[in-house]
């Protein structure tokens, strides 16, 4: 098997990367449309973007876990182009370098996260590579796990958030060359370095969204034309499906358009409403409104996708608005006199000071009780009707009174669903390498693993699961190979790593009122009720 590599995801131990197939015929090799997700362990030669090479390995469809609250695989590649995933052996043949243009950028990448490396303790270091460079490998789960809770986890994806910035930082450092450099030249520089930003960061749809806003801003102005909003949003969308179909299928597209949707045009409603006399006030409101508006638009995906909602995302915003903006100034200001030895230093102190204060302010607002709400799990016609009801109560041209039916509506049965899902008794069988089982009698859940299983997946399976059918408690059976287990009328047994299961007869009462599995041949997720 032939492949050239174009992005590499992980680095250590276990290498990821993202790989185009070639086929060999007898005048050499040709490029297939097909792109692999390779995964490789134990590597004993150091892999580069631009890389061709050759290893065996077998090529299988991505298949999504069907475990409750699991990562869906299927999605996130496919927004990517890639449908084929490989596990390769460490046997493995570099045929050369063969480097493009996005390999060079990969390169200088690499070499701006150098940089702060050499003066940021680690945990700095890999924030200020996610918020500048749009790397948030080095993001530890505990961190990510804070900003998510908070609802601040955009800040580790660069966003139209940080294009605002850097192009307010362009702006300003051109006007202090006002009589050599002209309005319409720093207008086109300023598209160029942004445009370059994108391809730095990874050309998420967020960046190129936000980029090729500003550039279709910039360029009305110098056609003297005018610019609404809502068609640019449009025109953007456009463009970018036409050159990037699959990118529809991104979650990070779909939030950036609904979030800058919601700004446009419900921001300036919810100004009206309250009208403070201080200018600090008035700051502290307007940022508020902006993150409701951002907020109201993305919650029916927020809750889809990610089964959670963030309560305190208000109170988070207030030192956000703050706090990143600062952090964003500090590191491009830093980047760009990395190279002057005494400067780029007193600048670090600064910079590794603001970026510890947000650390501490988001996992103090995350330490809060009831930070965090789960065990939200909605269907795509729910989502939709969600979202419709939040546009007729943001609307002010539907009837004031009767446009808070639909959200009340709404609002109801989620909230019986996730008491539902809460309070229910139910025994789940989760797949993995081997079987798994978890007993849920209310707030209380009883895990059931093989002896040997690894307590990081046994972590990571409750995490998951939690999200959707949340629990207070946690107990942990472990049963070794022949074991059976007896749970009210189910007799569980350990056979070939797998757990089987059985019904049986005894006259206790049936405390489980449902059994959920996964199908043997439609490879889906079904439910058993009992009598």
């Amino acid at each position: 098997m032939y492949l050239k590599i174009y992005c590499i995801k992980k680095k250590g131990k276990v290498i990821q990367f993202y790989a185009h197939q070639f086929n060999r015929i007898r005048a050499g090799l040709i490029p297939s449309d097909e792109k692999v997700v390779c995964t490789a362990f134990n590597l004993t030669k150091r892999l580069r973007t631009g890389d061709m090479i050759v290893g065996y390995g077998r090529v299988t469809p991505i298949v999504s876990d069907e475990n409750p609250g699991a990562f869906n695989a299927v999605n996130y590649y496919r927004a990517k182009g890639i449908h084929q995933q490989c596990l390769l052996t460490h046997h493995l043949l570099i045929l050369g370098n063969y480097p493009t243009w996005r390999n060079n950028v990969e390169h200088f990448r690499e070499k701006l996260s150098a940089i702060f490396d050499k003066q940021l303790t680690v945990r700095e270091s890999g924030l200020a590579k996610a918020l500048l460079l749009g790397d948030a490998s080095a993001v530890n789960a505990t961190g990510k796990a804070t900003f998510s809770a908070t609802g601040a986890i955009h800040l580790l994806a660069v966003s139209g958030m940080h294009v605002s910035l850097l192009a307010q930082v362009l702006v300003l450092f051109f006007s202090l060359f006002h009589r050599i450099v002209k309005r319409n030249l720093t207008q086109l520089l300023c598209i160029g370095l942004l445009g370059y930003f994108a391809v730095l960061t990874g050309l998420s749809p967020s960046v190129v969204r936000s980029v090729l806003m500003f550039s279709l801003l910039q360029m009305a102005q110098l056609f003297g034309e005018k610019n609404n909003n809502n068609h640019s949003l449009l025109l953007c969308a456009f463009l970018m499906l036409v050159f990037d179909p699959p990118c529809l299928f991104d979650i990070g597209f779909q939030l950036s358009f609904l979030a800058v949707f919601g700004i446009y045009n419900f921001q300036k409603p919810l100004e009206t409403l309250i009208n403070p006399n201080r200018k600090i006030l008035r700051f502290l409101w307007s940022n508020l409104c902006i993150s409701i508006a951002a907020q109201a638009l993305t919650l029916p995906l927020t809750l889809y996708y990610f089964h959670s909602f963030p309560n305190y995302f208000l109170l988070a915003s207030i030192g956000l608005a703050f706090l990143s903006s600062v952090v964003m100034y500090l590191g491009f200001l830093y980047l760009f006199v990395c190279s002057i030895p005494y400067l780029s230093h007193m600048i670090a102190v600064p910079f590794q000071i603001s970026l510890k204060t947000l650390c501490q302010f988001l996992e103090t607002v995350a330490s809060i009780p009831g930070a965090k709400a789960e065990g939200y799990e909605l269907t795509p016609l729910m989502s939709l009707l969600l979202a419709l009801s939040i546009v007729v109560l943001l609307s002010s041209k539907f009837f004031n009174k009767m446009r808070v039916v639909p959200i009340s509506l709404m609002i109801l049965l989620i909230t019986v669903g996730r008491y539902r899902r809460q309070t229910e008794h139910h025994l789940h069988l989760l797949s993995g390498k081997t079987s798994f089982a978890i007993y849920k009698r209310g707030s209380h859940a009883t895990i059931i693993i093989p002896q040997n299983s690894s307590c990081k997946t046994t972590h990571f399976l409750c995490h998951n699961y939690g999200k959707v059918y949340p629990f207070k408690r946690l107990d942990t059976i472990y049963v070794n190979e022949g074991d059976s287990l007896i749970f009210d009328q189910f007799a569980l047994q350990q056979k070939n790593h797998c757990l089987l299961f059985s019904r049986t007869v005894s006259g206790k009462p049936n405390t489980v009122d449902t059994l959920i599995c996964r199908g043997r041949t439609n490879n889906r997720t079904r439910k058993i009720q009992f009598d």
